[in-house]
């Protein structure tokens, strides 16, 4: 006896609901994925993965419109841009990002806060949202690596860092991993920024001699010169 079985066609309804779900990643996830992989490894992939990108870009093929965005006073002074991309022919993808001074003392927030959002091309459908603050650090300090890499000396042993807010946490993870530093020298225009640096920084094992100096001492000794710095919203 034999019998066969016919499969069922997925209906359209069924199609669309699928190809409507959209991903959210949170900071917790996002975690998540740090203690997976780890923080040297997955600092190497992005420096790795941005160097290509850098070396494969096509105007003709990549589509980077300028930045745009508006700031304001009130309720509390802030700054806010977004920044779209079009990866030709399948990937749309815009980075929000909030600038808000008074964060940390207000809300014990980052100056910076980032979410990214991607679309399907073909629908204008919203894909995924990811919360981006961690991730524009990283490949922010992945992209001052590589910069560093092409221009300073393969020896450099010195980093300078003038701004020691979370930005300069990832400058610092990035450089130490493309060169073999031994002393770090930090300046910020707030003290106690200042003198929380190397406790912030304890997370990286690095075995580097972190020192508070003047802009002056870093500019004549650093090997490396990295600012971290932000300007007055207006």
């Amino acid at each position: 006896m034999t019998s066969s079985i016919q499969a069922r066609k997925p209906s359209s309804s069924s199609i669309a609901a699928s190809c409507l779900q959209t991903r959210l990643l949170t900071i917790a996830e996002i975690r998540q994925i740090v203690e997976q992989i780890g923080l040297d490894a997955l600092m190497d992939e992005m420096i790795a993965r941005l160097t290509r990108a850098f070396e494969q870009f096509d105007p003709t093929e990549t589509l980077v419109p300028v930045r745009t965005g508006f700031s304001y006073q009130q309720p509390h002074v802030g700054l806010v841009e977004w920044m779209p991309l079009f990866q030709k022919p399948d990937q749309i993808v815009v980075k929000a990002v909030g600038y808000h001074p008074q964060n940390p003392e207000r809300y014990r927030l980052p100056t910076v806060l980032s979410t990214l959002s991607a679309y399907d091309p073909s629908s204008g459908h919203l894909s995924a949202v990811i919360d981006g603050t961690f991730l524009t650090a990283l490949r922010t300090g992945a992209a001052s690596a590589i910069a560093s890499r092409l221009l300073a000396r393969p020896d450099s042993r010195v980093l300078g860092l003038i701004g020691a807010g979370a930005q300069a946490i990832t400058q610092l993870h990035a450089l130490a991993r493309c060169f073999d530093l031994s002393r770090v020298l930090i300046f910020d225009s707030d003290r106690t920024v200042s003198r929380s640096f190397a406790a912030r920084a304890a997370c990286l094992g690095l075995t580097v001699d972190i020192q508070i100096a003047d802009t002056a001492e870093i500019v004549a000794t650093a090997d490396i010169l990295c600012t971290a710095t932000s300007v007055d919203v207006g």
